[in-house]
């Protein structure tokens, strides 16, 4: 598992394929993060709120706020024309160990 700092950007990425293996891209795109002892934040590529890096492939940039130690946790949701779900998690040092 990946460990970050309180206040770095954390890459969170997926490649949505179709059931033959090719990039695809969903009707709809969804990620929903939370931390271990906070409450889940949802965003969409709809809103603009996910990057599309080519055909199939995305990502967010999450800023860790300071004094959010421990692990999070986030999950892609793609519906439509390519479905799946591709869960993973990180890890954030408390402010007081950096």
């Amino acid at each position: 598992m990946n460990v970050y700092d309180p206040g770095d950007a954390v890459r969170l990425s997926v490649v949505i394929v179709n059931s033959a293996g090719t990039a695809t891209d969903p009707t709809t795109l969804t990620l929903t993060v939370k931390p271990g002892d906070g409450t889940a934040v949802s965003y969409t590529y709809a809103a603009g709120e996910i990057t599309k890096d080519s055909v199939g492939n995305y990502h967010k940039d999450i800023t860790v706020a300071s004094g959010s130690g421990g692990t999070y946790y986030y999950k892609f949701t793609a519906t439509g024309t390519a479905i799946g779900a591709e869960p993973g998690s990180f890890a954030v040092r408390n402010d007081d160990t950096a």
